[in-house]
């Protein structure tokens, strides 16, 4: 790689790292998660693993994807927020476990 892309990519990263702390608000990212799926199921039930904040409040997430066939898209349902991980996990496998009973 020439001098003058490194230089550039240098600068660039550095950039981005100040923004980044002088105006955290403006990069935002999706919190980390896991899911369960069946096979031959592309539904996913989902919990968050990083705290988001709900109402103000440090949440965990957990909830479900439905694959929408006719559309090709995911739509989430049933999202729900709880105190500690754990209950999340929970509730995200109590909802594979009765998907594969119906």
């Amino acid at each position: 790689m020439p001098t003058t892309e490194v230089w550039v990519k240098s600068i660039e990263q550095a950039f981005n790292d100040t923004v980044r702390k002088v105006f955290p608000e403006f990069c935002v990212r999706s919190p980390s998660y896991r899911y369960f799926h069946r096979k031959g199921n592309k539904d996913m039930f989902f919990w968050t693993t990083e705290i988001i904040t709900h109402n103000g409040k440090p949440r965990y997430a957990s909830g479900t994807y439905r694959y929408l066939k006719t559309k090709k898209q995911w739509r989430l349902t049933g999202e729900r927020y709880h105190a500690l991980r754990k209950d999340a996990k929970a509730r995200a496998l109590e909802l594979y476990k009765e998907a594969a009973h119906a």
